[in-house]
Parts: C-alpha cells; structure tokens; sequence
C-alpha cells in the first residue's frame, strides 16, 4: 500500500519496507516515508555526537586521516577548526580532544567508526605517525589505502588482499574487489553499494 504500490510487483523483484499490523489479522507492508500516513507513528533522525580524548595537533589529525580518504572539507565554526570527513562525518578541535557528529544510518555509521580509528592511533603513539606522501596515479597506492579503509571499516581479520584482487567477508556474505578493474562481486546489494562508493571516493583521489 502507499508508494510500494505505485508500481505492481513482478517476479524476481525485492520488495522492502516496514511491516505493520493493524487490528488482529490485518498486515501491511508500507515504505518508511509513508510511516506518518498510515499510523500515528513518525520517523526521526537521530544524530551522534562523541568527545574523544586527543592530545595530538589538528594538522596531524588532518594528514592522517587524508591518509584514510581526500574526501575533507576544511570547515571554521565559531573561531574553531573543523574537518567534514566522507561529506558526513564532522571533527571540531577542542581542548584536548576532539568532537565527532554524524546522522546515524548504516553507511554513515561505518564512516564514524574509520574516522574513529584513525582519532584513536594517532592518540595512542602520534609520534609514530609518519608524514608520507604518494605519487597519484599508482594502482599500488591505490590498493594499499583501500585495504587500510576497509580493515579499519570491517576489521583486520575480514579483509584479505591477494595480487590484484581484495577479498571481503561480512557474516554470511562475501564480496571481491579487483584493484585494476575496480570491479565489485558481491550478492549483497546493500554491501555492494557501500563498497562501490568507497572505490569510487578513493579512487578520485588516487587518480587511477
């Protein structure tokens, strides 16, 4: 009912949405958008908001996490420095620590928790931190950075990289990514859509 039925269902196509009940036998199958139409229930965004303690400069913080993804927007609010991360993800510098916020969904919720990794390395031994650089354009550079962004995205023990390919293993599903071709295997839609947009960012900013 609602906007799911615009469109008649056919064979082999996914259907999804929130499964209500009216009454004792009547059940419902409606799009989240038409949630406020059909019960007296109204979807919500919630927003996250962490203070994480950082010892560190700003400006390592920044190279670090460039490191991670060159998607960073330079941001000024109120006098105090800020990074936007991933487009979602927003870092204000404070005394001694660092300020996080974020809508929370799925996807940007992964996001958080890489930038979150990066906050808690360069804390932990910011002497440690090397200030490299690369040379744009090399499918190497290109490879390694991926494999960094998706042991700190879905854990070390989860990710596996093998000559031109990286292989990926999320419960019951898994998925295959070809560092030459940027070609993406997996069953999983909603998996296949998350990786696919971070070879596509990483991929901008590598040049390959």
């Amino acid at each position: 009912m609602g906007s799911l039925a615009s469109e008649p269902p056919s064979h082999g196509k996914k259907i999804s949405g929130l499964l209500i009940k009216r009454g004792f036998n009547n059940y419902h199958l409606i799009a989240p958008g038409d949630l406020p139409n059909y019960t007296d229930l109204a979807t919500s965004t919630v927003s996250q908001r962490q203070i994480i303690s950082y010892h560190g400069t700003f400006s390592l913080l920044h190279h670090c996490l460039q490191q991670l993804t060159g998607d960073i927007e330079q941001l000024n609010n109120q006098g105090q420095s800020c990074l936007k991360v991933f487009n979602v993800v927003t870092l204000t510098q404070g005394k001694d620590s660092v300020t996080i916020e974020w809508v929370a969904n799925a996807v940007n919720d992964m996001y958080a928790d890489a930038v979150l990794t990066v906050i808690l390395q360069v804390d932990s031994n910011p002497a440690a931190v090397q200030m490299t650089s690369y040379k744009r354009g090399e499918t190497g550079v290109f490879k390694q950075r991926l494999v960094k962004l998706l042991k700190e995205t879905y854990g070390h023990d989860n990710v596996a990289a093998r000559a031109d390919q990286i292989s990926v293993r999320l419960e019951e599903n898994s998925a295959l990514i070809n560092t030459n071709t940027k070609e993406i295997k997996c069953e999983d839609e909603f998996i296949h859509g998350n990786l696919l947009a971070m070879v596509n960012r990483l991929s901008r900013v590598c040049d390959v």
